[in-house]
């Protein structure tokens, strides 16, 4: 802890200042202005006169501990006789911890339904018509956002220099951040919503943890953020992997049939599995109970009469043994109270404050009571069952009836849910999200931890957002395809928001990929199935696949054309790599995507360009925005055109037509060859392609690729034709035994090297050169 304040000066003579700071971040408070600043390591101001109250006090400085984030500082500062706030810095982290402590000092039972948990005016030396706000409701200016739920960023879009601001913490209550412009100046609020949080006579409470930071790439800050999420929760995300749903189906839909996931089964082993794909998920139809206000609610059995009536366990072995996960759609929270099973149970459903059960009609049902002990039984008896139909991946939707609120689909942006509208649960200390979570953790406990359990929606009601934090693999991030009217762009709008918690928090899921040639239309809407353009098909596809989301695909696979199939085989594995929008603050969907991968010497870079109207259109792009150096002459090359482009410098141009995508791998031009491309994957080269070594003594270009069986694999080279020329391409002898084929030729700069092989297997290949002075 340093001794001196923003301007440099000693504190020991200044007894009206108190700080903390740590190697990044600084807090100071006047005593005589009950001002708290937070200011930067350099002294840069970040917020002045935080809180916003005048009756702040000191109360003392004291060294913390922390098992997720170490060792730390925390200034506590009074605000009145019995509560107070606590800034904390832990040392080496980039973010202000703030967050109350309340106490109840009455003779009865206090009950908080909103805490506000100060206002925050930020310093970014712009004016504040120069500055925007992204939030869960998009790219909106600050005196013009409705609210954001998780997180908000306040940001300069051309410097990228911003404040991200989020809520860490979701254990009882949800954190949600406002933004104003106040005399020139924006303002950030924070906000905890509890509905109902009661805080026993004389008991102290700690309100949820927001956490604010000054970075001067504010992407870069909702990455951290998004780290510091997962070490909060110790989050550890299970692999994921291609996923066909059987809703979308334009040929058998909704539910699907025993027949058709048999048939879709083994086509998938055999077309399919090597490029990534991995699930096979039923849809909604397959349970039992009436119908009412939406779809049936009976999870604990099949329907006798629907496609399943002979049960599910079968089904589930059949997609087991092919090497698949089987999944399976249910609404873990929310039941038909009016269904006749439920007569003798309507104690087992949340009520609102007038006694009124908590029923949200025309699809979420009637909301559970998750204390109760009956109501954690059943949820625990579905699961069990589930078990033993060989299901491994949950689908579970409507999951914001577990927070037992109102539905507001669609809402990005903050809406006033009336939280605070509840009767006290079944254990009345427990809150809303509080009970949510503990029903999240029931099913994963009862599932155990190899089983894949995606969320769906957090945009039926955002409650779910931060409440299922740590307690799912992936959450579907936007409404149903076209439900706002967007068509394909429905689902990247909002997982490109999103896109910071993508394998950090969960696997952001966008909806399905629709890469149909046909028009048949199913149990689904005409909207939702109706055929894809190609450009349109590699545009869905090619977005999910560079932003590395959730893969899911709900079109009937063994009617598929070779072209479509060819797009799913490119797009459905995922890679590791470091990827972010581009334009993130500059358009509500971005244009432009970069991706960038070190391995050993090679760095490859991947840019991402979006045509999402339904015009042509001509996109450039900024080489030092997608973090390439200026000045420097590249190689491009388009995966979906296979072709090298000219050599450009500083700005990448490409004429694109409506609804369309390029995916560019780039590489500095050089004197010598080096690989630009490969076929396997549309992240040409991070998935499949490791070791590339160049040796200028022995002229020979080598590295070691995985290469699937019976696939025509292509290497791409870039070599200028006034250095090096192919001379040949040779594979390991035990390949070459194995049957492995390989040639080379030259196309201008661009060398094309294929190999063939009967088997998947990695091939370590070796290329040889000549330069024009040793032919």
């Amino acid at each position: 802890m340093t001794t001196t304040n923003c301007f440099g000066k000693p504190l020991l003579n200044e007894p009206d200042y108190h700080s903390i700071s740590n190697e990044i971040l600084r807090v100071e408070f006047n005593e005589k202005t009950h001002r708290v600043s937070f200011l930067s390591g350099n002294r840069k101001p970040i917020i002045y006169n935080a809180f916003e109250y005048d009756h702040l006090l000191f109360k003392n400085i004291r060294p913390v501990y922390n098992k997720e984030f170490g060792k730390g500082h925390s200034i506590i500062l009074t605000r009145d006789k019995i509560s107070y706030t606590v800034i904390t810095l832990y040392d080496g982290i980039p973010f202000f911890f703030i967050n109350d402590v309340i106490k109840n000092g009455s003779n009865q039972i206090e009950t908080v339904e909103k805490h506000d948990s100060g206002s925050f005016p930020i310093s970014l030396n712009f004016p504040s018509n120069q500055l925007v706000t992204m939030g869960t409701g998009g790219l909106r200016k600050p005196d013009d956002n409705p609210g954001s739920y998780l997180f908000l960023t306040v940001a300069e879009p051309k410097s990228l220099n911003g404040i991200v601001a989020g809520c860490l913490t979701h254990d009882r209550g949800d954190g949600v951040l406002f933004s104003k412009v106040q005399n020139g100046q924006v303002v950030l609020k924070m906000q905890v919503d509890y509905g109902r949080l009661p805080i026993p006579v004389h008991a102290s409470i700690a309100t949820e943890t927001f956490v604010l930071g000054y970075f001067t790439d504010a992407r870069k800050g909702q990455e951290l953020f998004a780290d510091l999420l997962s070490r909060q929760y110790h989050i550890k995300l299970k692999d994921k992997s291609a996923t066909y749903c059987t809703w979308y189906d334009e040929f058998a839909g909704k539910a699907g049939t025993e027949s058709s996931i048999k048939e879709i089964s083994e086509f998938a082993r055999k077309e399919l599995k090597p490029f990534g794909f991995g699930g096979i998920q039923i849809d909604d139809g397959w349970q039992g109970g009436p119908v009412i206000d939406g779809p049936a609610r009976g999870f604990e059995a099949v329907n006798p009469n629907g496609p399943y009536a002979k049960g599910l366990g079968d089904v589930g072995k059949l997609v087991n043994k092919n090497g698949f996960r089987f999944g399976l759609w249910w609404m873990p929270f929310g039941r038909n109270d009016q269904a006749p099973e439920y007569t003798d149970k309507q104690n087992w459903f949340a009520r609102k404050k007038n006694g009124e059960l908590f029923r949200v009609a025309k699809f979420g049902g009637t909301c559970l009571d998750l204390t109760r002990p009956e109501v954690k039984e059943n949820i625990k008896l579905i699961v069990n069952n589930m078990k033993r139909w060989d299901v491994n991946y949950f689908k579970m939707d409507g999951l914001w009836t577990g927070t037992a609120t109102e539905i507001n689909y669609i809402n990005d942006g903050y809406k006033d849910d009336h939280m605070e509208n509840i009767s006290p649960f079944y254990d009345t200390s427990k809150t809303q999200i509080e009970s949510f979570r503990d029903g999240l953790k029931l099913i994963r406990n009862t599932a155990g931890k190899d089983v894949f359990i995606s969320g769906c929606a957090i945009s039926q009601n955002m409650r779910s957002l931060g409440g299922a934090i740590g307690l799912v693999d992936a959450m579907r991030v936007g409404p149903d395809y076209n439900h706002d009217k967007q068509g394909i762009k429905t689902g990247p709008i909002r997982a490109s928001r999103l896109y910071f918690l993508n394998g950090k928090v969960w696997w952001n899921d966008p909806d399905p990929v629709k890469v149909r040639a046909s028009n048949a239309v199913g149990s689904a809407d005409a909207a939702s199935s109706g055929k894809a353009t190609l450009s349109s098909a590699r545009l869905a596809a090619s977005f999910v696949s560079l932003a590395n989301d959730f893969f899911l695909l709900s079109d009937y696979l063994p009617h598929l054309p070779k072209d479509r199939l060819e797009i799913l085989k490119r797009t459905m594995d995922g890679y590791n790599a470091e990827i972010r929008p581009i334009d993130y603050f500059e358009n509500n969907i971005p244009n432009f995507w970069e991706a960038h991968q070190v391995q050993g010497h090679v760095h490859r870079h991947l840019i991402g360009m979006f045509n999402w109207e339904n015009g042509d259109t001509t996109l450039s792009i900024s080489l030092k925005k997608g973090g390439l150096a200026s000045g420097r002459s590249y190689y491009g090359f388009d995966f979906w055109s296979d072709k090298l482009l000219p050599v450009f410098k500083d700005v990448l141009t490409m004429p694109l037509a409506a609804q369309s995508c390029a995916i560019v791998s780039l590489r500095p031009v050089q004197t010598f060859p080096q690989v630009i491309s490969t076929s396997r994957h549309i992240s040409q080269g991070m998935t499949d392609l490791a070791n590339e070594i160049w040796s200028a003594k022995s002229k020979t270009l080598s590295g070691k690729s995985e290469v699937i069986g019976n696939d025509s694999y292509e290497i791409r080279v870039v070599c200028p034709q006034k250095n090096y020329h192919p001379r040949s391409v040779a594979v390991s002898p035990k390949d070459e035994g194995l049957g492995v084929k390989t040639s080379i030729h030259q196309e201008g700069d661009l060398v094309r090297i294929k190999i063939t092989s009967p088997v998947t297997r990695v091939i370590s290949w070796k290329a040889n050169f000549f330069n024009t002075t040793s032919k």
